[in-house]
């Protein structure tokens, strides 16, 4: 959203004769209808947010814009075979994200960015407007102007990896080199090799663009002991290993295995850590010790998923009563609760 919102004032300030024309009020108008039905059908979807960063303090700092921010290699950076193996690996593996647009497109972009026939029409402007503001946020605090952006724009502070915006350029070469092709294809028109060459550029930015072969990882599915968890009327879950934010991403399997309870789980991954997180980890780390099954009562947890294979306890372990055991998986009840 952060992002459309970008590529929006861009494109507003690349159509000047918009707010400088009679058009101004009916432009105007349009546009401001436009932004509260947006703001309306956006809204559900942003209070979460709101009551995150209220309740949790859900916010990005400028030094996570720095660290996330673009660089040249970004932009010079791809996973595509044909590109990787020749040059681009050095880039590649320095790069926070791939941001190349191929050679073909950003020649046939260039080309129309710098023909006034081409820019004489709007949407064109429009295209190119967003593409250099995409670049431009892509750096980051690197920008000039983007801190005081940061605190004058409340959503800003919700953005950590400002490299992505860099995806407003590659959207931007797609869409010029389209108007390169057709103004092209108008130029040559009736020419017998016109098809046979608009279909080679097809294949060559598809070439480009080839990622091939893909590996992949067998999926083995989520074990039914979490039926279990699915039967039970309420429940509150942890799951074992409790993975500490060194290595935070670890506990994203555990989210995965949830949709086969819907349960509330302790244990969760996203780009943001709670502060609450940290307490919780120190709490349980001495699982499962007095101390961490006391922790465990305070947080109110009923249940516990311990991965066998990854962590060893005992069978008679105080506050704890085994339910299930399958897939190297064993699932308690922990007493004193009641869900």
């Amino acid at each position: 959203m952060v992002f459309a919102l970008v590529a929006l004032a861009a494109a507003v300030l690349a159509r000047p004769s918009e707010w400088t024309s009679a058009r101004f009020f009916p432009a105007a108008r349009a546009l401001a209808v436009a932004g509260v039905v947006s703001a309306i059908c956006v809204f559900p979807f942003l209070l979460p947010y709101y009551h995150a960063r209220q309740d949790y303090g859900l916010t990005r700092r400028l030094s996570d814009a720095a660290m996330y921010a673009a660089s040249i290699n970004d932009y010079l950076a791809t996973g595509a075979r044909l590109h990787f193996s020749a040059w681009s690996r050095r880039f590649y593996e320095h790069s926070g994200t791939s941001l190349f647009p191929g050679f073909l497109a950003f020649v046939l972009a260039l080309a129309a960015a710098t023909r006034p026939s081409i820019l004489r029409d709007p949407r064109a402007r429009m295209c190119l407007a967003c593409g250099v503001a995409g670049f431009a946020f892509s750096f980051g605090t690197s920008m000039p102007g983007y801190k005081l952006l940061y605190y004058a724009i409340p959503v800003l502070q919700g953005i950590r990896a400002t490299n992505r915006v860099g995806y407003l350029v590659i959207v931007a070469v797609a869409t010029l080199a389209g108007f390169a092709v057709a103004f092209l294809r108008q130029r040559w028109s009736g020419r017998r090799w016109l098809t046979a060459a608009s279909i080679a550029v097809i294949a060559v930015v598809n070439l480009e663009a080839l990622r091939a072969p893909l590996w992949y990882k067998p999926y083995e599915g989520i074990s039914p002991i979490y039926e279990d968890l699915a039967a039970e009327r309420r429940a509150v879950v942890v799951e074992f290993p409790l993975y500490p934010h060194r290595v935070y991403f670890a506990n994203a399997p555990y989210m995965l295995n949830s949709t086969r309870h819907w349960k509330p789980l302790v244990n969760g991954y996203s780009a943001f850590i709670p502060p609450t997180f940290y307490r919780i980890c120190d709490a349980l780390e001495s699982f499962p010790a007095s101390d961490a099954m006391r922790a465990l009562r305070d947080l109110g947890v009923s249940h516990v998923v311990v991965h066998n294979d990854a962590i060893h306890i005992p069978d008679n372990v105080d506050g704890l009563s085994l339910i299930d055991r399958r897939d190297n998986i064993s699932l308690y009840r922990v007493s004193g609760i009641h869900p």
